[in-house]
């Protein structure tokens, strides 16, 4: 409102302002004022003209091409924030599922290294274990009497 109502006082103004250039002033001196007048009042109504608010949508208006483009455009960063965002919370995801592989993998190393001690240790054990049996067993006397032929059957 405060502008249309500096609109309406530039143009009282300005109807003012060109009547007494042609009225004190008179012929071609006037009218050259009176020009001078007019082209002022023309920069101020430029100056006056209300201003889009960028936050606010555009006017639905199908015959202006260039508010059609702006809507197209605005969509399309509409949908590449959209996928931006999709892509960053898939990025997230990958690098926590990455992150709980990588401990899976460390508990699973130390796991299986454990065992492999603990599977070396009762080889051990079981070797000492066979070479006190093949001692005792050289050891033993012979019961088996190595000159009579083996059979099934007998």
């Amino acid at each position: 409102m405060r502008r249309s109502l500096l609109r309406a006082l530039v143009l009282v103004l300005t109807l003012a302002a060109v009547w007494s250039a042609f009225a004190l002033v008179g012929g071609t001196p006037g009218g050259m004022y009176a020009v001078g007048v007019i082209l002022l009042a023309t920069v101020l109504f430029l100056r006056l003209k209300p201003r889009r608010d960028h936050e606010a949508p555009l006017p639905d208006r199908p015959w202006n091409r260039k508010a059609r483009r702006i809507q197209e455009l605005e969509g399309q960063v509409a949908q590449a924030v959209t996928e931006l965002a999709a892509r960053a919370r898939t990025i997230e995801e990958l690098r926590a599922r990455v992150e709980q592989q990588t401990a899976d993998q460390r508990v699973l190393q130390t796991t299986l290294q454990t065992q492999l001690a603990a599977l070396a240790a009762r080889l051990r054990s079981h070797e000492s274990e066979l070479a006190s049996f093949e001692q005792q067993l050289e050891g033993a006397p012979r019961v088996v009497d190595p000159t009579r032929p083996w059979s099934l059957r007998a």
